[in-house]
């Protein structure tokens, strides 16, 4: 089989491309006042007035677009750069005009070309040479202006430059697409989920593409652009190399980081997409394996925005041990994949079903003090056995207190649209990017902030399921409201 060949490492990977160096210095700028000779004598005319140390107008709306428009410490940098632009280096309009022997060298072309193609390699800090230059000129000739002309005509065409320069950057800042990474243990509901997503977002005027990461689904629920089965399939993998379901998942996804090519390229033909990738239930794939990382991290590095959405089903809160379990699950793929990361409880609705719970759902939720959970875990003889083993895994996850999980029934609009709107925040998507649809999913987060709460959940799943279903049918018999929205959710 041609395509469960495991294609050669190396041919997949390309050496990195030499670092950007800067360009050669330019060539000997005029000598300072000493060597130049001084204006031809004139009548007194006052200096010009000294430039203000702030930014002007223009300035001001750079910076506050740069910060606005992308909503990150990247939006920041733009708008930072672009305030020095506008705020700096422009000459007053009663300067007088510079003397015949002050005129740029004739090397000048070769300068500019040089400053030119610096600004497509440089950081955004490549006109502070010229700046510097220019400030220096201006002190040892008592801030005149006529004689430092040619330094000055150096900074404009320095920041005509590094304004293209960030332009460009700012539209493809603007322009990365946004993801999603659903992980999980088997069983967590990441198919189910994915297709609740699918229909959500694409209902708020989102273009939609969801990925298919998983060589052992074949019967996908969900509209599937991107298959991985046009790659590689279990099956096929299982037969021609007499593999297990194990062996034969990891082997996919080795031959899968082996030929990213086919990725990359079948992602590119969805340029404005927002991605959902639906991902193996093998939890090794999320805390140690290589390979999986590795098409990760090739995929950051082309500019996409990803949140790691962790599912685990909210019936391990009804036992202790398994509670533990996976929040050390948890933790372990937080650091592994080292993306920004929202733990979700799924199937919040299924949960009484299982159990009852030890404590209130924000316990779990808040993963508060676990030295309460011990208490419950030890009660059998088994684990007090363990007791000191245990008492170490709970204090090994308040040491780095980052697991806190959020609830997710995929039936209820409510719990989705609270779960998009935290996603959304975590990768940028709120801020950055910005489409005809995402207007009214920030009013629908915002709403949902208050009305979703913990409390409100834990009532209308676990303590008081009955009186909630009963209100819901009642609202669905009396129609919709006057606004035309549903009376209950």
């Amino acid at each position: 089989m041609a395509r469960s060949r495991r294609a050669s490492s190396s041919s997949s990977r390309r050496a990195p491309a030499a670092a950007p160096r800067r360009q050669a210095a330019p060539p000997a700028r005029p000598a300072q006042s000493t060597a130049v000779a001084p204006p031809p004598a004139q009548t007194a005319v006052a200096h010009p007035p000294a430039p203000s140390q702030g930014p002007g107008l223009f300035g001001q709306m750079a910076a506050t677009a740069g910060g606005v428009a992308v909503g990150s410490a990247v939006g920041h940098t733009i708008g930072h750069g672009l305030t020095s632009m506008f705020g700096g280096g422009s000459s007053s309009s009663n300067e007088q005009p510079a003397p015949a022997q002050q005129a740029a060298p004739v090397q000048q072309s070769s300068y500019d070309q040089a400053t030119n193609q610096s600004f497509q390699q440089q950081a955004p800090n490549a006109c502070e040479v010229d700046a510097k230059a220019f400030a220096q000129c201006m002190t040892s000739n008592n801030n005149d202006v006529g004689a430092c002309q040619w330094y000055l005509d150096m900074l404009k065409h320095c920041q005509l430059g590094s304004f293209a320069f960030y332009v460009s950057l700012l539209t493809a800042y603007t322009t990365m697409p946004f993801a999603q990474l659903v992980i999980g243990p088997p069983g967590s509901g990441k198919t189910t989920y994915c297709q609740g997503m699918q229909q959500f977002m694409t209902a708020l005027g989102r273009q939609v593409v969801v990925v298919n990461l998983d060589p052992a689904n074949d019967g996908l629920p969900y509209n599937c652009q991107i298959d991985i089965a046009e790659l590689i399939t279990l099956q096929d993998t299982m037969e021609s190399l007499n593999l297990g379901p194990n062996g034969g998942m990891i082997y996919c996804v080795d031959y899968l980081a082996d030929n990213l090519e086919w990725l990359t390229e079948r992602l590119a033909e969805y340029p404005d997409a927002y991605f959902v990738f639906d991902c193996p239930g093998q939890v090794e794939l999320y805390t140690h394996h290589a390979s999986f990382r590795r098409v990760v991290e090739t995929l950051v590095k082309r500019d996409f925005r990803f949140t790691a959405v962790n599912l685990i089903d909210a019936h391990h809160c009804t036992d202790a041990a398994k509670f533990i379990s996976v929040l050390m699950l948890s933790l372990k793929a937080m650091l592994w994949l080292e993306l920004p990361h929202v733990n979700v409880l799924s199937k919040i609705d299924l949960v009484q079903s299982y159990g009852n719970l030890d404590f209130n759902l924000e316990y779990y939720t808040e993963v508060q003090d676990l030295s309460y959970l011990l208490e419950c875990l030890n009660r059998g003889s088994f684990t007090k056995k363990y007791q000191k083993f245990n008492a170490a895994m709970c204090e090994l996850i308040e040491d780095f207190s980052l697991v806190s999980f959020h609830t997710l029934c995929i039936e209820d609009k409510k719990s989705v649209a609270k779960v998009l709107s935290v996603i959304d925040k975590a990768n940028g998507c709120v801020f950055g990017g910005l489409e005809m649809g995402n207007n009214k999913i920030m009013e629908v987060s915002v709403k949902a902030e208050f009305q979703q709460g913990v409390l409100e959940v834990q009532d209308q799943y676990i303590d008081y399921p009955e009186l909630y279903r009963s209100f819901r049918e009642e609202a669905d018999s009396q129609g919709p409201a006057p606004g035309g929205n549903t009376q209950f959710p």
